[in-house]
């Protein structure tokens, strides 16, 4: 896996490094909100703090798969 400044490139990565850690996630917050505007904000927050419930049980009520 390759760091962020390899991917993005330098210039771009470090010229975040002098954001404060609000104006950084509200940035990364209203950038995905951009790329899934239907999304509800819990659902963008819970993605980017990894506190989204597992799929098991959000989709309790799907029947299983007999694909096999």
């Amino acid at each position: 896996m390759f760091p962020p400044e390899t991917i993005w490139g330098y210039d771009l990565m470090t010229s975040a490094y002098s954001e404060e850690p609000a104006e950084s996630w509200q940035r990364i917050f209203d950038h995905v909100k951009g790329l899934y505007p239907d999304s509800e904000d819990s659902a963008v927050i819970g993605l980017m703090t990894g506190t989204l419930p597992l799929l098991d049980t959000v989709y309790s009520d799907v029947p299983e798969c007999e694909c096999g």
